[in-house]
């Protein structure tokens, strides 16, 4: 809840994550919508199941290349 310009701001996040404020002269019906709200978008929100993991896990990038030998210093590299 915010206060601005002697108003209070109801704010809250709508399911695609866009933040959202309504103004209200009083803290109670601010807190009360706000409440509201947020349980209402918290429903609607698409809860990420453990199957539907896209990334692989850390580390798994690396074991998956095979090894690269060491580059050869050239002559057109080094330094005199």
């Amino acid at each position: 809840m915010r206060k601005k310009y002697g108003k209070l701001y109801a704010d809250w996040r709508d399911e695609h994550g866009k933040l959202k404020m309504k103004a209200f002269p009083t803290k109670t019906g601010a807190l009360r919508y706000q409440n509201k709200m947020r349980t209402q978008v918290a429903g609607k929100k698409a809860r990420a199941s453990p199957t539907s993991r896209t990334s692989p896990p850390r580390g798994s990038r690396r074991s998956q290349k095979p090894a690269r030998p060491p580059a050869a210093a050239s002559p057109k590299n080094s330094r005199r």
